[in-house]
C-alpha cells in the first residue's frame, strides 16, 4: 500500500471524527459526561447519582456564583425563577454550583442555603477551574449538551427577576 493511500485514508478518518464530535449531542448524560465532576451537594450526607439534576437529559444549564461577587448575590434572586421554569422541560436539568471562582468561599454555605434547592459546592474551586475556558466571570451560567461539552455561555445576570425575563433569559441561551 502506498504512503499516499494511507496518508489520503487517515485525513478522512480524522475529518470524520472531527465532524461527529462537534456535532450538538441529544444523547442523555450518563454519569461519565455529567457536568459537575467531584462537586458536593450543599446539605447532603451523601449524593447519588440518580439525584443529579441532569442524569437523563439531552443538555444541563449550570450556574456558577461566587459569594464575594456582588452580581452574584442579586442573581440567587433569580435561580428560583430559572428553576421553575426548567421544571417543565423534561430535557432540560439545571445545576447550582456556589464556589470560591477565583476569590474566597467565605459565606458559600449560606449563599447555597439562601438559594434553597439542591446546591453544589465548590469550596477548593476544582470546577471553576475546569469552566475556566469557557467563562471568564461570575456569575457564569453554561448549557452542556449530553457529552458534557459546553455549547452555550452567558455571564452577568438580569437586573429584573420573574418568570417572563426567566423565560426571555432562557430563550436567549437556546434552552
Amino acid at each position: 500500500m502506498s504512503l499516499k493511500l494511507i496518508g489520503a485514508v487517515l485525513v478522512v478518518l480524522l475529518v470524520g471524527w472531527f465532524m461527529l464530535n462537534q456535532a450538538e449531542s441529544t444523547e442523555p448524560f450518563t454519569q461519565a459526561t455529567l457536568p459537575g465532576g467531584e462537586l458536593r451537594a450543599y446539605m447532603a450526607r451523601r449524593v447519588n447519582i440518580d439525584d443529579h439534576p441532569c442524569v437523563a437529559r439531552s443538555r444541563c444549564l449550570v450556574v456558577y456564583l461566587a459569594p464575594w461577587c456582588g452580581a452574584c448575590k442579586s442573581t440567587k434572586k433569580f435561580v428560583p425563577y430559572v428553576r421553575d421554569m426548567l421544571e417543565q422541560d423534561p430535557e432540560t436539568g439545571f445545576m447550582v454550583v456556589v464556589g470560591k471562582g477565583w476569590g474566597n468561599f467565605n459565606g458559600g454555605h449560606d449563599m447555597a442555603r439562601d438559594i434553597g434547592g439542591q446546591v453544589y459546592l465548590d469550596d477548593e474551586a476544582n470546577y471553576w477551574r475546569a469552566l475556566r475556558h469557557e467563562v471568564n466571570a461570575v456569575p457564569a451560567w453554561v448549557v452542556f449538551d449530553g457529552l458534557g461539552e459546553a455549547i452555550e455561555t452567558e455571564t452577568g445576570s438580569p437586573r429584573r427577576h420573574s418568570h417572563e425575563v426567566a423565560k426571555s433569559f432562557l430563550a436567549d441561551l437556546g434552552v
